[in-house]
């Protein structure tokens, strides 16, 4: 073939690549690892689109596995000193996305180009062996099943005489591996004298096939110990039907029966118990599966023993379905030692009943820590639970009262220190703001004259004459909101243009420096019935709150921005006034509609009660929507009309602009 061809050296380059170009192998040559030629197969089967991309490696070593490196520079310094180098070895190689594939690699040295080279011929072995991966790991995991469970198998074949068995089987025969002569007749010498005759005329109803080999015996260990085991068989015929090979199991079920027959002692006494205390228990055998329940679990559940065949599936079919998932993995967690199993879980009765068990239990481990068994009980606590919920229903309703009873106290209290200190405020203001008003007006002329006199005078002088005078205007103004907020004044409501009432008060409003005031409306026309002089005033404290909350334009990082917007509602129309100040910090908003509060060095704390007081006797409301560091919103909403009682039509509805 093109193999022998190549060796011999009779033919071509050109020919050789006709050749091995449709080769279902992949085919390289190489001279000092580095890569000379290489066929669309092994080009594809290292994931690149063509020879030539693979070429452009250059270098074999960078497609060999990193792990293999030292073995394949071994053998070529092993074939360059003369010494036997295999011809076929498996290989580790990387394919372009650096995926690992295994390779059966036939490595020969030809003559190529006029000197020696190494061809190499290539198959993908990759899913053989994971294929044989597969098998060891499924052979490593029966073992491990067999020696967790405690249970081995064997075979005997009949005509040779000759008996197989599974590690485990030793084992449990208290033996090494291989270490006992394993024939049938040299397994009965191990059989307890008395058991001997259950053995032999259980294989003989076997063989005979009027029943199936399934027999308990005990069997003597080389110390002289005892142990139970559990065997099962099955007769394998020839075509004639002539009996020619036995396979079966053995099982050490010592500890299980030894439990069993513990639990046959103790059974009556125990179901007296449990039945009087609603508490049921429960054993399983985690080797076998089986589960164990006494009377009681039956008479929880509501079934008969003759009906049902305990199971975690029968327990998991009663459970309520939203406790289910929790139930599994409570029993798992206490298999694998995460956790102790105690909770509570609900069940439906097979006649529906609907009941509550609080279960218990644990695990029993062998002397290597495997869970050999896992037992506990389970309590019927649907009436204490009943009651707990009962006490705690009243425990909550009593809290509750006592927390509203306490709420509505303090409320009443603090309502009561309100009004006492509104009727205290009341009855300065009126006192003070009459002593004050006269000696004001005294110095008020007084300026007014000192400034006219002076009319040419030391400026410093002029401008102290204008402070004098800015601060009886403050004390004019404290003095008003103090009287706005202590006397009960009816509303003087007139219908008013909302819109161009609105821009009036806003072109009479001073905006500091650096500031900017916007408008939007969005009323169009739309009127009601308000104080115009009043809701002025509610108009001007917030715009110059909102002035006031704004940081110096020096100092601002973003426009100093304050935002009137008005809109229709469901039943009216609302007034926003938005800032780009620091908004309100969460400990003052809940105080600031609280009279005399303030976090201003002046003023009396009157601004935002009054704008309050104004908007409730317009039968509106105001809300505030702040967000610490990006600025804050006060909503006024207010109806159209005053509130009519015999108007059966209602609050009267605006529809907006579309």
């Amino acid at each position: 073939g093109w193999r022998q061809a190549l060796d011999r050296g009779s033919l071509s380059e050109a020919r050789y690549r006709n050749l091995v170009e449709g080769s279902i192998q992949g085919v390289y040559i190489h001279r000092d690892f580095r890569l000379l030629f290489a066929n669309k197969t092994f080009a594809r089967m290292l994931g690149y689109d063509s020879p030539e991309d693979l070429l452009a490696k250059g270098d074999v070593l960078d497609f060999v596995h990193p792990d293999e490196h030292a073995r394949v520079l071994g053998y070529k310094n092993r074939r360059g000193i003369g010494e036997p180098v295999p011809e076929t070895y498996e290989l580790r190689m990387l394919r372009r996305d650096g995926r690992v594939i295994w390779i059966e690699n036939n490595a020969r040295v030809v003559d190529w180009e006029g000197g020696p080279a190494i061809q190499a011929t290539n198959i993908d072995i990759t899913e053989r062996k994971a294929s044989e991966d597969a098998l060891r790991h499924s052979e490593a995991l029966l073992k491990n099943a067999q020696r967790i469970g405690r249970l081995g198998g064997w075979v005997w074949d009949i005509e040779a005489g000759t008996l197989k068995w599974s590690d485990e089987i030793y084992r449990i025969f208290g033996f090494e591996p291989d270490a006992f002569p394993a024939t049938y007749e040299a397994f009965l010498d191990r059989v307890h004298p008395d058991d001997r005759r259950i053995v032999t005329e259980g294989v003989a109803r076997a063989l005979d096939g009027t029943a199936p080999y399934n027999v308990d015996h005990r069997i003597v260990l080389p110390d002289g110990a005892e142990r139970i085991v559990h065997e099962q068989g099955e007769v394998i015929r020839d075509t004639a039907g002539k009996p020619v090979r036995m396979d079966g199991t053995v099982q050490d079920v010592t500890e299980q029966r030894r439990t069993e027959e513990a639990l046959r002692q103790s059974e009556t006494s125990l179901n007296n118990a449990q039945r009087i205390a609603r508490i049921g228990s429960w054993e399983r055998d985690l080797t076998t599966g089986t589960l164990f329940w006494s009377d009681t679990m039956y008479d929880l559940f509501g079934v008969e023993k003759t009906e049902v065949k305990p199971s975690v599936e029968t327990v998991l079919d009663h459970t309520h379905r939203s406790d289910r998932s929790r139930l599994k993995r409570a029993i798992a967690d206490a298999i694998a030692g995460k956790a102790d199993y105690n909770l509570k879980f609900r069940i439906f009765a097979a006649d529906g009943q609907a009941r509550i068990l609080h279960a218990q239990g644990e695990v029993a481990r062998n002397a290597s820590g495997q869970p050999m068994r896992f037992s506990g009980t389970a309590q019927d606590v649907t009436e204490l639970h009943a009651a707990e919920e009962r006490a705690r229903r009243l425990n909550d309703e009593l809290e509750e009262r006592v927390a509203l009873r306490t709420r509505e106290l303090r409320e009443t209290q603090a309502e009561l220190i309100k009004k006492e200190r509104l009727a205290t405020l009341g009855q300065l203001t009126a006192t003070v703001s009459h002593e004050l008003r006269n000696p004001l007006g005294a110095m008020r002329t007084s300026a007014y004259v000192l400034a006219q006199s002076l009319a040419d005078g030391d400026p410093r002088v002029l401008r102290a004459v204008e402070r004098i005078e800015r601060s009886i205007e403050r004390c004019d103004r404290i003095i008003d909101e103090l009287l706005d907020f202590t006397r009960s004044r009816v509303a003087d409501r007139l219908e008013t243009d909302i819109d161009a009432w609105l821009t009036e008060v806003l072109g009479e409003q001073t905006v500091p420096a650096g500031a900017t005031l916007r408008r939007e409306a969005g009323l169009a026309g739309v009127t009601a019935a308000i104080d115009p002089d009043s809701m002025r005033r509610v108009i001007i404290n917030l715009l110059e709150n909102a002035f006031q909350a704004m940081p110096e334009a020096e100092t601002a990082s973003r426009p100093r921005q304050v935002t009137v917007t008005t809109r229709p509602s469901r039943t009216g129309f609302e007034i926003e006034i938005a800032d780009t100040g620091p908004g309100i910090a969460p400990d003052v908003l809940p105080r600031i509609f609280e009279p005399l509060f303030s976090t201003k060095s002046f003023g009396v704390g009157l601004g935002l009660p009054t704008v309050r007081h104004v908007v409730e006797q317009h039968e509106g409301s105001i809300d505030v929507d702040t967000v610490e560091g990006e600025g804050c919103r006060f909503i006024i909403r207010l109806p159209l009309a005053p509130r009519d009682e015999s108007d059966p039509a209602g609050p009267v509805e605006v529809a907006a602009e579309t």
